[in-house]
């Protein structure tokens, strides 16, 4: 897969993994344009005020305009940022892994998870990642890109073998995130307490919707009877001719309705173009105060 494909379409399927980073920074770092103006943001400071040099100030932090203008010197203060910890909580459950296209859902899930945690951390915002399929691991909020690294590379090794419970994910969330975080869940929300359960984390944290889907699953069957097995659960069944498996526009009211915002992403079309001017619109990554 070239360069153009990375940027326009999704997974570095394929691709050697010094690329894949290369091509992931790449995009994160203007994955919201604007946000984070300051060359200081990055290094996880925000000038507080100017005052006058004191022994054993570091030369370093000078503030040459105001030492020039009062004729003796001064020295800037910075105070740290205060960023919202960032949750990824991802579904790596069989119905992700399972599609009609070649970019699978479970593919375009973790590779969305690798570009929005690496935003964050351009942003000075610590990263936890959250597998939400059965079994799946926790880790705690962390500026260490290494700890990030870490976590995808447990859900790269993830083969899409299980259930989904996204409500035991979520209270992984909540014994993490002692104050208000951003939540972002990236499913095909195929688990039908998935909507309560995401209302419940709504009333304190800023969540997000990131629905991952496969145009099998919004267009109706037209081949008569057809066998069928459930992906999770291993159940067989008879699908009939005219079944639509999932009901997007319904899917999307509920979340909203329900506090949550809401984006479906369809990893057989371009698609972080649609998410960047989705993060744009909520003020870059978290929404003004409500």
């Amino acid at each position: 897969m070239d360069a153009l494909t990375l940027n326009s379409l999704g997974p570095p399927e394929g691709v050697a993994r010094g690329q894949f980073v290369i091509t992931a920074r790449r995009l994160a770092s203007g994955l919201a344009p604007g946000s984070d103006a300051s060359s200081r943001v990055a290094s996880g400071l925000e000038y507080a005020e100017s005052r006058p040099y004191q022994a054993g100030d570091s030369v370093r932090r000078l503030d040459w305009r105001q030492t020039a203008r009062r004729g003796h010197p001064y020295t800037r203060d910075y105070e740290a940022l205060k960023r919202l910890p960032v949750f990824l909580v991802v579904d790596t459950s069989a119905s992700m892994a399972a599609g009609s296209t070649r970019i699978s859902k479970l593919d375009a899930g973790v590779w969305l998870a690798t570009v929005l945690g690496l935003a964050s951390l351009n942003r000075m915002s610590p990263v936890a990642v959250i597998d939400a399929g059965e079994g799946g691991f926790a880790s705690k909020p962390s500026l260490r890109s290494s700890d990030l690294w870490l976590a995808l590379g447990h859900l790269g090794s993830r083969v899409g073998g299980s259930g989904t419970d996204i409500a035991a994910a979520l209270r992984r969330v909540q014994a993490r995130a002692p104050s208000t975080s951003m939540v972002v869940v990236l499913s095909d929300f195929h688990d039908p307490l998935a909507i309560d359960a995401m209302s419940r984390c709504a009333v304190q944290h800023d969540t997000l919707a990131l629905h991952l889907t496969d145009p099998a699953e919004a267009s109706p069957i037209r081949a008569g009877f057809m066998p069928a097995r459930e992906a999770e659960t291993g159940v067989a069944f008879l699908a009939r001719s005219g079944t639509v498996w999932t009901r997007n526009e319904s899917i999307r009211a509920a979340f909203l309705r329900n506090g949550c915002d809401y984006l479906r992403i369809e990893p057989h079309r371009p698609f972080l173009a649609p998410l960047r001017a989705f993060l744009s619109s909520r003020t870059g990554f978290s929404r003004r105060a409500r």
